[in-house]
């Protein structure tokens, strides 16, 4: 691939990923099969880097806003316009980069899974 695309780097494992995704104009996670949310779309979103999915993979992340958030899509060719459009706008990519981050910073931080979790472990007790 990195011989046909002098542009697209192959790393294979890295010790720290975060200082390529920094570099990076943006993270794609073309990941169709799966349960869950895949970490390197949140660590993406973590870093303020424009995401581009599919559809299926943001349906676990409550309040996402497509297209505001993250761009998820159905289909290959929306993928590749997508990734194109954010390529072309170095505007884009920062607007919903920055979304990204705000979303991570009141979703995931530590706080807000505390109590999640303590509201599931109550639930859990009272159940028994």
């Amino acid at each position: 691939l990195q011989q046909k695309q002098p542009n697209i780097i192959v790393t294979g494992f890295l010790d720290n990923p975060y200082k390529l995704i920094a570099k990076s104009k943006i993270v794609i996670a073309p990941v169709r099969i799966g349960a869950g949310i895949q970490n390197k779309i949140l660590e993406g979103m973590a870093i303020g880097k424009p995401v581009v999915t599919f559809e299926e993979r943001i349906k676990a992340l409550k309040h996402v806003q497509n297209f505001i958030d993250i761009i998820a899509v159905n289909s290959s060719e929306d993928f590749a316009k997508a990734i194109d459009t954010l390529l072309d706008s170095e505007r884009m990519r920062r607007e919903i980069g920055k979304n990204a981050r705000k979303y991570i910073k009141r979703f995931y931080i530590w706080n807000e899974i505390e109590a999640k979790f303590r509201e599931c472990i109550k639930s859990v007790l009272k159940w028994n």
